[in-house]
């Protein structure tokens, strides 16, 4: 992986936060909303993830750099798209409006739920398949480590979009082993790393 020592041991914390805030967020659902508490969670754990998920695709970059160009704007795209679900769960909260007629308010404005929710928002679980494929093709890290990322990376919408709590928390603490043992290799690896000179 790149970056530098701190940088490192700050993305490592960024791997482990993301999908540790996804899963706790699903404890703050209200029904088929993500609840107030639970959006604001998701869009933390979203930016923190991605600045994880960003240092690791650098890594990815070093070997084939134009994958690791493409994976990190999909990263960048998804990021959008999960705070964009994060905050529509804060303004159901506020305005007191289901998730069905939040969905159904914006109707009037397709192009603008198009773009926030139905072509950003499958970006973030796509992020994490290419970037489970990108450690497989790099060799940045062992196979079983891309190999659950990508899974997870398949099954995140199925517990997001249908409102599964157990399917949700599931798939959240599948991301978290591959990318807690990521996260570790940073920490350990921040000493080794040579400053550019």
């Amino acid at each position: 992986m790149a970056g530098n020592g701190f940088g490192r041991v700050l993305a490592g914390a960024c791997l482990v936060a993301g999908p540790a805030l996804t899963g706790a967020s699903t404890a703050f659902w209200e029904g088929q909303s993500q609840g107030a508490t639970g959006g604001a969670l998701v869009v933390l754990a979203t930016g923190l993830w991605a600045y994880g998920l960003v240092t690791v695709l650098a890594g990815v970059s070093r070997k084939l750099p134009r994958y690791g160009a493409v994976a990190t704007l999909v990263t960048v795209l998804g990021v959008v798209g999960g705070t964009a679900f994060g905050v529509q769960a804060i303004y159901e909260a506020a305005l007191g409006m289901s998730h069905s007629r939040a969905i159904s308010a914006l109707e009037p404005y397709p192009f603008a739920g198009d773009v926030a929710f139905w072509l950003a928002g499958p970006m973030f679980p796509a992020a994490l398949v290419l970037t489970g494929i990108g450690l497989l093709l790099a060799r940045e890290a062992p196979r079983w480590v891309g190999a659950l990322v990508c899974l997870g990376g398949l099954v995140f919408p199925v517990g997001q979009i249908l409102r599964i709590e157990w399917v949700a928390s599931g798939v959240d603490l599948l991301l978290l082993v591959p990318f807690a043992y990521l996260a570790w290799g940073m920490v350990r690896d921040a000493n080794e790393v040579v400053p550019a000179t």
